[in-house]
């Protein structure tokens, strides 16, 4: 029989393949989503050393990276942070990291509708699925994200979302990341 923490690396070696994998820069930036996942992280390990919000911060999009074959189409790009939660979830994360991966476009929708110049700073590509992703929250949709317990951290994880990307920001690699959680694996499951 497999042992715990043996099935609970290679779920974690799953998850972070899609980033070794594919690191792909979007046409509009000049910064793939590796370099993405890893500068967010970076900013979550500035302020926090809570490592499922940072694990949160490296693996966020982890939802645009998952091959239809998985989802059976039951998801799109637009929908990227359920079908990255699911995928977390179905493989041993902890409830706090899919809530939080889940939550980041509701944080920023909540952002855009209670801070008017939030949503003059996000990128093109943000603005773009903005309204696919449900656009400004009405009164009942702040409340009920507000009511979430993680509705806090899934802001702050958010702002380091959306701090600037640079191509010239030196953060720590991939080996130090897919090490660091390695090395704290049982914190980040179930």
């Amino acid at each position: 029989m497999e042992s715990t923490n043996f099935k609970h690396i290679k779920n974690l070696e799953k998850a972070l393949a899609f980033y070794k994998c594919i690191d792909f820069s979007d046409d509009d930036d000049d910064i793939s989503q590796l370099k993405h996942a890893l500068q967010t992280a970076y900013w979550a390990e500035q302020e926090t050393t809570e490592v499922s919000l940072i694990f949160s911060a490296f693996i966020h999009n982890i939802g645009y990276f998952i091959p239809e074959s998985l989802h059976k189409g039951k998801f799109s790009a637009i929908d990227h942070q359920k079908l990255g939660a699911e995928y977390l979830s179905r493989h041993g994360f902890n409830y706090h990291i899919c809530t939080l991966v889940k939550l980041h476009t509701e944080a920023k929708r909540y952002l855009a509708t209670t801070q008017p110049e939030y949503f003059d700073n996000i990128t093109d590509i943000d603005v773009l699925t903005f309204d696919l992703q449900g656009g400004f929250m009405n009164q009942k949709e702040e409340e009920r994200f507000l009511n979430n317990p993680l509705a806090s951290q899934s802001i702050q994880l958010r702002v380091w979302i959306d701090r600037p990307w640079s191509s010239d920001l030196n953060t720590p690699d991939f080996k130090y990341y897919e090490d660091f959680f390695t090395q704290h694996v049982n914190d980040l499951m179930q």
